[in-house]
């Protein structure tokens, strides 16, 4: 295989919703506004035994969906405002790679195997350790594709009300029973969306 791309920028806006009744009038609300597409995810979230990676502040994951998986890393992560950024780079792992995660995934797996690119992470890992899944989460994903306009009025617009957005609404369940309901956009100018769409939230009774 080729060397993998360096991380891109990820930019994007996350509201973390008070709870399941929330959730369902924000997803009665959008379903109103576009067709969801509906996916589930189980995330594997990785690191080594002396937890390597979240010491620099960086996450390792390989996400299972719709028959595939595909391996993350997320590295100078921060928040603010609601807006997370961070670099991030992806690889959807070929059929053969992916089988181990598709049926019974593996306690562990080295570093190289996951052809993670040594400048992704700083210090760099050495190719031959060990990762290990530290935890997995299930989660329901529904996407929507909307347009500015249908979140709020014209002349509140911090950008042309056309603009295309695409918004994710998240129900996460974890091993122990908790739950967690989130909106993510991902939009360059997340920063700017911030009041249009908690001003929309609010229309509906949610404080997020």
């Amino acid at each position: 295989m080729g060397k993998p791309a360096g991380p891109a920028p990820e930019i994007e806006l996350k509201l973390l919703l008070p709870d399941a009744a929330a959730h369902d009038r924000l997803r009665s609300a959008l379903d109103a506004l576009a067709t969801p597409h509906v996916a589930w995810q189980v995330n594997y979230y990785l690191d080594t035994v002396r937890l390597d990676l979240r010491q620099q502040k960086a996450m390792v994951r390989v996400r299972v969906q719709d028959g595939t998986a595909t391996v993350t890393v997320k590295t100078r992560a921060r928040l603010a405002g609601g807006v997370s950024q961070a670099a991030e780079w992806e690889r959807v792992l070929s059929p053969d790679e992916a089988a181990p995660w598709l049926q019974a995934p593996p306690s562990r797996i080295q570093v190289r195997a996951l052809c993670l690119d040594a400048d992704l992470l700083q210090p760099p890992l050495d190719p031959d350790a060990d990762l290990h899944v530290l935890g997995a989460l299930a989660n329901t994903r529904r996407t929507y594709a909307v347009r500015l306009a249908d979140l709020g009025e014209a002349a509140s617009m911090p950008m042309d009300p056309g603009t295309n957005l695409t918004l994710e609404l998240d129900h996460t369940r974890y091993s122990a029973g908790a739950e967690r309901f989130e909106l993510e956009l991902e939009h360059p100018d997340a920063g700017d969306l911030v009041a249009l769409v908690t001003d929309y939230l609010a229309r509906l009774g949610i404080d997020a």
